[in-house]
């Protein structure tokens, strides 16, 4: 049996939870290494994506770029490795806002993205799951800070993607978006 399988699910056994709000530049971290004393801390994108975060992408992907083999196929797989890179790199970043061991060893983090079915729910909805994610192993008053938070960041984030579209729609009737295209387009001055 493995480890995971011994202390529950892979996100039950996390010590640090993370969801991501990407149109609102944030997350929502908690800490849940102390039992007793659990943490929740708002994270700004830009306490993640320091000049050393930056610095050491730029590091990582010098050398990925700099590999030996295929031209052609190093070249299609770049996106991919650039992905494993920005993921590498920010867990390593949120290592250090957040320092210390696990309960098992090496820290394991959980992120998820606030996206579509998720920013979809009602906040009574977002607060039950809060509860049930939690499943009573906290101090109520903590499990609702947390709910409240949560339901406030994605009310924002929701909103954030609203406005997005509502910019969107407004680029593509004004020709300005670069999504859409005109087939026939009467030239100013020439004939229709």
């Amino acid at each position: 049996m493995s480890e995971a399988e011994q202390s529950g699910s892979i996100i039950e056994s996390a010590d640090v939870h993370v969801c991501a709000f990407p149109n609102i530049d944030c997350l929502l971290v908690v800490d849940v290494r102390n039992e007793a004393n659990p943490t929740m801390r708002v994270v700004r994108a830009d306490e993640i994506m320091t000049p050393e975060y930056y610095r050491e992408v730029e590091e990582a992907f010098s050398k990925i770029l700099h590999a030996q083999g295929n031209g052609f196929l190093k070249a299609m797989a770049l996106p991919m490795a650039l992905q494993v890179v920005l993921q590498d790199k920010g867990m390593a970043a949120i290592q250090r806002l957040f320092p210390g061991p696990g309960k098992h060893g090496d820290v394991r983090i959980s992120v998820i993205i606030a996206e579509s079915a998720l920013l979809s729910m009602s906040e009574e909805d977002l607060l039950l799951a809060n509860e049930a994610f939690f499943d009573g192993k906290y101090a109520d008053d903590f499990v609702a800070a947390c709910g409240k938070t949560f339901a406030q960041l994605a009310a924002k984030e929701r909103s954030a993607v609203a406005e997005k579209e509502r910019q969107e729609l407004r680029n593509i009737v004004t020709g300005d978006s670069n999504q859409f295209f005109t087939m026939w387009e009467r030239k100013s001055g020439g004939e229709s």
